[in-house]
């Protein structure tokens, strides 16, 4: 498996889908704990945005994901 064939099954598939970025920060609003801090981010591969743990975007940007 390619990294990008990863990247597109970690990242997009079995998520839901969001057309608008207020619409999925509203239900991350709604559904939001302190257990599992999340956030909203556009998906490269489908151009959507979802909603993922707050963890891994840090994990991004510091180039270990």
């Amino acid at each position: 498996m390619t990294m990008d064939a990863y990247s597109a099954l970690a990242q997009c598939e079995g998520k839901k889908r969001f057309d608008t970025y207020s619409l999925a920060a509203k239900i991350l609003k709604r559904k939001n704990d302190k257990r599992a801090p999340r956030m909203v981010y556009r998906c490269p591969f489908c151009h959507g945005f979802h909603l993922g743990a707050a963890h891994d975007r840090d994990n991004r940007l510091r180039g270990t994901i």
